[in-house]
């Protein structure tokens, strides 16, 4: 039950099949407590988290396994997989893990599924000719990971299909198509996408492209971690996915997440280089609602929650210097406003 498994549970309306169990392994310090309470929300469907060890095989149909490094660290944690693999296999279930575990029962297994995106997968080779796109795009990006940019997603996915409009959706996170989504680019964590280059902006223009020829209003798409490099000292800082991925899908309007504690230039140069490098324009800012605590450890110390006075005061001072709308995430009242804004920024386009 990490936390990419979280929005399964917070958003089950959105799922096309019932989620009956939740399993960990003992060594989470999970098991017996509950999906409400972890997620510290009494709006969720408040499920006992069971130990993985004693799955209750005729109550499903189908597993769903998260990321698995953290289980494959603990004490037999290879062996469990493999024992736990094997007794889907052995009761003819169906298995769709994020990820791209190699194991031999696997290989001609044809009821598991891996998001993945290989060679094998990509358009005809146009001469280097991309599509022209027709219809409007909105992008989710961030200045760093874990915001809450794939919480926005599913939330704006909700409400707009609420109100009636016909959404296209291209996810990065592996459970993206769980939720309905027409494709998934799964880059981020333990990514399993294996084209590079040309070939990403040329499969993302492809299915932005079928996804224009489908009756939809709108197309949605998000990015996985940051957008520019913080420092240039190393590798590891620069973004290339998420400049690819920018190229490949050409969004027309960006909502921009970021955290209480990025400094104010940084926000600003994030917006500069998205708006320059796909002419789009940054709509609305969204701000997770975690801060950190103001001691040594800096940008690593302790999460706490956004205290009403320093929100305030951040939506006071990014408002002002950027003249962009600021938004707080969770804030339910916010994501009325972001939804509005988003549909009168289109609207707008038309006229």
């Amino acid at each position: 039950f990490n936390k990419e498994m979280h929005s399964l549970v917070k958003y089950q309306e959105l799922l096309a099949f019932d989620i009956v169990s939740v399993y960990d392994s003992k060594y989470s310090a999970r098991v017996g407590t509950t999906t409400s309470f972890l997620l510290k929300d009494d709006k969720v469907k408040s499920l006992v988290i069971k130990n993985i060890s004693e799955i209750q095989w005729d109550e499903i149909d189908t597993i769903i396994l998260g990321h698995m490094e953290t289980l494959l660290n603990t004490v037999h944690g290879g062996s469990l997989i493999d024992k736990l693999l094997c007794e889907a296999i052995s009761r003819n279930k169906r298995i769709y893990m994020f990820d791209d575990y190699s194991n031999d029962m696997l290989v001609s297994y044809d009821k598991v599924f891996v998001p993945k995106i290989t060679e094998e997968h990509l358009p005809c080779n146009r001469f280097g000719m991309l599509y022209r796109i027709s219809k409007p795009i909105l992008a989710v990006c961030g200045t760093s990971s874990r915001q809450g940019k794939f919480t926005l997603q599913l939330a704006l996915r909700k409400m707009l299909l609420e109100k009636g409009y016909r959404i296209g959706q291209i996810g990065t996170e592996p459970s993206a198509l769980l939720y309905g989504m027409d494709y998934v680019f799964p880059i981020g964590y333990h990514s399993s996408v294996y084209i590079k280059e040309y070939d990403t902006i040329r499969y993302l223009n492809n299915a932005i492209y079928h996804l224009c020829e489908g009756n939809n209003d709108l197309i949605i798409v998000g990015t996985q971690s940051g957008t520019v490099p913080y420092d240039m000292g190393n590798l590891a800082q620069y973004n290339i996915s998420q400049h690819l991925f920018l190229l490949g899908t050409q969004p027309d309007a960006v909502i921009l997440c970021v955290n209480p504690f990025d400094e104010p230039d940084y926000i600003e140069r994030t917006i500069s280089y998205i708006e320059a490098a796909v002419n789009s324009k940054v709509i609305s800012i969204m701000v997770f609602p975690m801060d950190i605590k103001d001691d040594w450890a800096v940008i690593y110390g302790q999460r706490i929650a956004l205290s009403e006075e320093r929100w305030y005061l951040i939506k006071e001072q990014l408002s002002k210097r950027l003249s962009i709308p600021v938004y707080r995430l969770g804030a339910e009242s916010d994501l009325n406003k972001i939804v509005e804004n988003v549909i009168d920024f289109f609207a707008d386009g038309e006229d």
